[in-house]
């Protein structure tokens, strides 16, 4: 994913007594925040950029732009990603991608959460390696994006295809950023869904490692702007 420089919110603890420059310091500083379930279950839309430092205790490990939003990048437990997004200071999404609930809180509720529920196992075997449910999933949360007009998901031959309309007015940057989303949620959705591994700060989730991927977007069939692809030996998406 390609990252931008943005102006921070100037009402962040820390900005406005050490100024922008220490800010952006901290934030690319080696030593990175990391935010547990716990954490992330505090943060409700509607929180200001403070009130979400209080919770996790840390600086972002990366911050993107996508159009009016700042989006908030930390790094989850057991190599889990955080996106917090803001607009005008104020919490309007939140995603995970890969972060579980702590041994200690999941004990008392095995029963709902439990994925070792051997009933739960034999249901997501019997679904495929990709369910209409992981489908549903992943169109449902890159849909939460509100340049995103319409998406949708194709699969064969090992190959994985994901195609969003988006509105007019967004860039090529954001465009990526949002196809990356939407790799990384159907990536979710088929862990959720079956048994692949989540994604991860790093990778996209152990579906593509059995099937090439192919993303575009644009603001109609005719108007693709942005292409990109991952073959099953890559981490990443190449624009």
């Amino acid at each position: 994913m390609k990252r931008v420089s943005i102006i921070l919110f100037a009402s962040l603890f820390m900005l406005s007594a050490c100024g922008e420059d220490h800010y952006r310091e901290a934030s690319g500083s080696e030593e990175k925040t990391v935010v547990t379930f716990e954490m992330f279950e505090q943060i409700e839309d509607g929180l200001s950029s403070k009130e979400v430092y209080d919770i996790v205790q840390g600086y972002p490990n990366d911050i993107v732009e996508v159009n009016d939003r700042d989006v908030f990048m930390y790094d989850g437990s057991d190599g889990a990603t955080i996106e917090i997004s803001f607009s005008n200071d104020t919490v309007v999404q939140t995603y995970e991608y890969g972060l579980t609930e702590s041994k200690q809180n999941t004990t008392t509720s095995t029963a709902s959460t439990n994925k070792s529920d051997s009933s739960s196992k034999d249901n997501k075997s019997n679904e495929g390696k990709i369910s209409n449910e992981a489908i549903d999933y992943a169109n449902e949360v890159i849909s939460d994006y509100e340049e995103v007009q319409d998406s949708s998901i194709s699969h064969d031959d090992g190959e994985i295809v994901l195609a969003i309309v988006v509105s007019p007015s967004t860039n090529e940057e954001t465009q990526q950023q949002l196809l990356d989303n939407f790799a990384r949620a159907l990536g979710s959705g088929v862990s959720i869904y079956g048994e692949y591994e989540m994604p991860t700060a790093d990778t996209l989730g152990s579906i593509y490692d059995e099937y090439n991927l192919q993303v575009v977007s644009g603001t109609s069939a005719d108007d693709i702007q942005v292409h990109g692809a991952k073959n099953k030996n890559a981490n990443s998406i190449s624009f």
